[in-house]
């Protein structure tokens, strides 16, 4: 979608990309997206080869004979083009397999320099270029620079002049420009235009990601200290473990030589982990540092095969082979995820669903970019008016998007929320609302009832028809979530529709029925039986029928398949301290904390729990960093008087008395506060404080 129209898609916009997929979106093969698909396998078909020309060239700077540097070569190129992640994200159209090949290059020029100043100078200008141009498709690759550059200066024998060094900014900036595609196509209002970078502000906070700067620049040690785990079992994963284990040899026989290019490895893993780690598990995350460590592996190798004899060189051969056959049987056998379209299909449900001229607001990724790519490129169901929840803050342009609504009767209720503002603007169409990830109460669940995926906006108090609605979803999308089990690695299609079962979940037991929530969470679990946070939300349902240690040992198993998921430690927070462990509750609040400090729930728990431990000072700053990301009002009430009492516990009247104004000040029958306040006055007037 974003190619074949030149939107402006995720931050930073990826320009490049978009550009390279709208040119080969003009062959005359297959499908826009099949030849999408074509940008990345170009990229992937060229980085493998790269990776194998490297390998070579090394290997015979190290004087290895025949056919060592071929079969070094090959190793490394087979280990990576066939290793499940990077099968997988090349026959998607996805950015990762051009980040690679910008990467691979600039190695290649490194291991290519020599003493000649005219080969020094163009291969710096080459490599700035394409280090710019590769921001264009990741902005990630830019991390990687102090590393590939201090790479290339262990690798060349020649000097650097300053000159050099400016003129190569110049080429940067060259290479850099794809980035002006993204103001001057905002400007033409595309169909699809995130971030909107139509001024410098807006501009810099998109290319940059300033929306992920929570993510990007925060430290959560416990969450880095758990994938850093899981990235060192991808390696053997991923790349077998005799390539794994080479790696570091590879390193070792880099460093002996290079000092320098080894010093520039490290930097550059450095740079990529200061993006990815804090947040991403999954494997193709990595897939830089795993085509760092196939070229490695095969460095390593050929530095082990030197002087080898005749038979030493057949087994290598064979060991070759043998990863080869090995990766291309999984990749070909459990990773082929193009056999099936299954998010074409859900689509195509989501549309077909919705009755003509409905309006659907939608919010998650799998039903709104699904539904975009659909209605702008194969202008399917176009009566069906989409757009995302985040565009109802510009309701002039929605006006000017979609002139037959009635954008003047936009404006939210106290009570309904969106809800009345959505059917008002309809003029009688049927409103759907991607229900999910609530945050203020947008639309109130009594108004809205299940209709398949989606959920139908009522006039008055929903009356929801359970069995209408699950006719809907048999119809429009059980077939799909069926694909989904044939495909055993395209875990995708089956977390979309366990969180969809989930929030049916949620939906029933807000509205009070208890089995039919139940029934929806063994749906989830069938789909996604390691998913921790439906065994979070089978831990309320238990709570829900008295069953406290089933519900405990639901939210502790929660933490244990997801112990990266702050929401499951809460929870087991939660029934810790119903079940009266309360050391335990402690720790699971902590832990919730630690992965993110912004959580006003656990925060006022933990505080509660420190305060009656007189615990005072560690409950009050537990309190205040919360405070800084407190956006509902009974979340800040309760958060304040944790602070206060804490302050209050410290002797500090006078700081509490000013807290519990303030508590005052947004829930004014709040009597309690109200007592706590007379309480400080009085114990400061005795103490003699000016209050």
């Amino acid at each position: 979608m974003i190619g074949f129209n030149l939107d402006i898609g995720h931050p930073a916009g990826s320009p490049a990309f978009a550009m390279a997929a709208k040119a080969l979106s003009f062959l005359p093969l297959g499908s826009i997206a099949f030849r999408a698909v074509l940008v990345t396998q170009l990229f992937a078909g060229a980085a493998a080869a790269l990776i194998a020309w490297i390998v070579w060239r090394v290997a015979r700077t190290m004087d290895a004979p025949w056919p060592v540097p071929e079969l070094a070569g090959l190793l490394a190129s087979v280990s990576i083009g066939l290793s499940p992640a990077y099968f997988d994200w090349v026959a998607a159209p996805e950015v990762y397999s051009a980040q690679i090949a910008i990467v691979v290059f600039l190695l290649a020029l490194a291991v290519r320099t020599d003493a000649s100043a005219a080969a020094d100078r163009r291969a710096v200008f080459l490599g700035t270029f394409a280090m710019g141009l590769g921001c264009g498709f990741h902005m990630g690759t830019v991390l990687l620079a102090p590393g590939l550059a201090l790479i290339y200066l262990g690798a060349k024998n020649g000097k650097t002049h300053l000159r050099d060094i400016a003129v190569s900014g110049l080429f940067f900036a060259i290479g850099f420009a794809a980035f002006a595609l993204l103001p001057v196509r905002s400007l033409t209002e595309p169909p699809f235009d995130q971030g909107n970078p139509e001024t410098w502000t807006a501009f810099l906070a998109h290319v940059t990601g300033r929306r992920y700067s929570g993510i990007i620049h925060s430290f959560p040690w416990p969450r880095i200290v758990y994938n850093l785990r899981a990235l060192a079992g991808h390696f053997p994963s991923q790349l077998t473990w005799p390539v794994a284990l080479l790696a570091p040899v590879g390193l070792f026989a880099v460093a002996v030589k290079r000092p320098l290019a080894a010093l520039g490895i490290a930097v550059a893993v450095a740079g990529h982990l200061y993006l990815y780690i804090k947040d991403w598990e999954r494997a193709f995350g990595y897939l830089p540092l795993f085509a760092l460590a196939a070229i490695l592996a095969g460095v390593g190798a050929a530095a082990l095969l030197r002087r080898p004899a005749r038979g030493v060189a057949i087994r290598a051969a064979a060991v070759v082979a043998a990863v080869f056959a090995f990766q291309a049987h999984r990749a070909i056998a459990d990773h082929a995820l193009a056999t099936d379209d299954l998010a074409h299909r859900h689509a195509r449900g989501l549309l077909n669903a919705s009755p003509h001229g409905a309006l659907v607001v939608s919010f998650q990724d799998a039903n709104s970019y699904t539904m975009f790519n659909l209605q702008s490129i194969e202008r399917y169901r176009e009566d069906v008016v989409h757009l995302h929840r985040t565009q109802l803050a510009a309701a002039g342009y929605l006006a000017r998007k979609f002139p037959a609504l009635d954008w003047d009767a936009f404006a939210r209720d106290a009570e309904s929320g969106l809800a009345d503002a959505l059917l008002r603007v309809a003029r009688g169409r049927a409103v759907y609302w991607d229900y999910g990830w609530e945050e203020g109460g947008d639309v109130p669940p009594d108004r809205i009832e299940p209709e398949g995926f989606l959920y139908r906006v009522t006039p008055g108090p929903a009356w929801p028809d359970f069995r209408r609605s699950a006719e809907i979803f048999a119809r429009y999308f059980a077939p799909v979530e069926k694909l989904s089990f044939e495909h055993p690695s395209d875990f995708t299609a089956r977390e979309i529709y366990a969180r969809r079962h989930l929030l049916d979940a949620k939906y029933r037991f807000d509205r009070g029925d208890k089995a039919g929530a139940r029934a929806a969470v063994d749906r989830a679990l069938r789909l996604r039986p390691d998913f921790g946070t439906i065994h979070a939300r089978l831990a309320v349902l238990l709570a829900a029928d008295g069953d406290l240690p089933g519900a405990y040992d639901a939210a502790r198993r929660a933490t244990l398949l997801e112990p990266v998921n702050p929401e499951n430690w809460t929870a087991r927070g939660d029934f810790a301290r119903l079940t009266e462990l309360e050391d335990d509750a402690v720790a699971s609040y902590r832990a919730a904390l630690a992965l993110n400090r912004h959580q006003g729930r656990p925060a006022a728990a933990l505080g509660a729990l420190l305060l009656g431990r007189g615990e005072f000072k560690e409950a009050r700053e537990t309190a205040e960093e919360a405070m800084v990301a407190a956006a509902r009002r009974g979340e800040r009430v309760r958060l304040r008087g944790v602070i206060a009492r804490a302050l209050i516990g410290e002797g500090k009247f006078e700081e509490a008395s000013g807290v519990l104004r303030a508590v005052l000040g947004e829930a004014p029958d709040d009597e309690r506060s109200r007592e706590l306040l007379d309480y400080c006055v009085k114990a400061a007037e005795a103490a003699g404080e000016d209050t």
